[in-house]
């Protein structure tokens, strides 16, 4: 099986979309079209502040309806939600759907 998680925050200017690093190799996997082997995808999402997450969310649904790929969820916490047990226990029913 293969699966692609994405990690990224929103940039500290406030942009909601994708942080560079998780973008750049987005953008270029658009150039090959869909990732053959990528079946299923998830998104993990942090930040310093709660509601944020939308630009993010609506991206990686788009690129997951793109790529055919299963979008299996998204778990998203800001900084003081980070590493409450609520949180973990929201990170691995996620990674126990892959």
């Amino acid at each position: 099986m293969n699966v692609l998680i994405l990690q990224a925050s929103p940039r500290a200017n406030g942009n909601t979309t994708w942080m560079a690093e998780a973008e750049a190799p987005i953008q270029r996997m658009y150039c090959v079209n869909a990732p053959a082997k990528v079946k299923k995808m998830a998104l993990l999402v942090s930040s310093y502040s709660p509601g944020v997450y939308d630009g993010a969310t609506a991206e990686f649904r788009d690129i997951c309806n793109y790529w055919k790929a299963e979008n299996m969820g998204v778990v998203t916490a800001k900084i003081d939600e980070q590493k409450t047990e609520e949180t973990k226990q929201k990170v691995a029913a996620l990674a126990g759907k892959l």
